[in-house]
């Protein structure tokens, strides 16, 4: 974690500058050498340093970014959340593979952001039985077969909230990813899974309070992806005028079955 309260300070606030990603913090932050000498630059050096103007890189901008990093570091302090930057040893490691990962995160509970095995479990908002099923047999099965696995999904209702459930219920840790602060929970009916999940495993988000809470889900969406372990295989049987394709998915090295589709030829 970030060391030092300013320093904290500036990270929370870089973030909520907007226009600034990840590649030109990096370029920053090699010229300038830590975020607090950053913050100590003028807006010209800015512009110097990353080539180009904009009005981003103004004062009032600025401090406007660090009122807000204010009120969250708050917030942060009053819940017990703990937040990461993406030069953070305890960042999500898989998660960086992605060149527009959030600067900042956020995270309440106990369980780790790079465990050695994960799966992040995604699916339709109205789940049919079958897909509920599935679901609980595949998290029963992975839970006998791999005991150390983290199942990561998005708290949303259908397949996302029934691999939460099904993760608990097994025994297995799951980190729910949020498109909204920590300050609240979206759906608010599952809250109680989500206070269950803080004692295995916990809620992750890239998003404070401040900011706009969204249902949709945003271009970054990728964070819930950070631990995604999957392989599709298509079996193809043909006749005169159909073909019909049986779809199955390996999780670490055992197959499952999940649908046939057939499609006229």
């Amino acid at each position: 974690m970030l060391s030092g309260t300013e320093t904290l300070r500036c990270a929370i606030a870089l973030s909520l500058m907007k226009g600034i990603n990840r590649p030109a913090v990096e370029h920053l932050l090699h010229r300038c050498g830590d975020l607090t000498a950053l913050f100590g630059e003028t807006p010209e050096s800015w512009r110097k340093i990353l080539g180009i103007t904009a009005p981003l890189f103004d004062a009032e901008v600025r401090q406007k970014a660090l009122a807000a990093a204010d009120a969250e570091m708050r917030f942060i302090d009053k819940e017990g959340i703990m937040p990461l930057f993406f030069t953070d040893s305890d960042y999500p490691a898989r998660l960086l593979e992605c060149p527009d990962a959030p600067l900042m995160l956020y995270f309440k509970g106990c369980g780790s952001l790079n465990p050695p095995r994960a799966i992040s479990i995604v699916g339709t908002r109205r789940a049919t039985r079958y897909g509920r099923d599935f679901c609980a047999a595949l998290l029963r099965d992975l839970a006998e077969s791999v005991p150390d696995l983290t199942i990561v999904s998005g708290m949303a209702y259908g397949i996302d909230i029934c691999a939460h459930r099904e993760a608990l219920k097994n025994g297995l840790s799951t980190i729910g990813v949020l498109a909204h602060g920590l300050h609240t929970l979206y759906p608010a009916v599952h809250r109680d899974t989500a206070r269950e999940a803080l004692g295995n495993g916990g809620l992750l988000t890239e998003y404070t309070t401040g900011q706009k809470f969204l249902q949709e889900f945003s271009s970054k969406g990728k964070i819930g992806c950070f631990a995604y372990e999957r392989q599709n295989r298509k079996t193809v049987f043909r006749n005169t005028h159909y073909i019909y394709r049986k779809l199955t998915i390996t999780i670490f090295g055992k197959s499952y079955y999940l649908c046939t589709i057939n499609s006229r030829i």
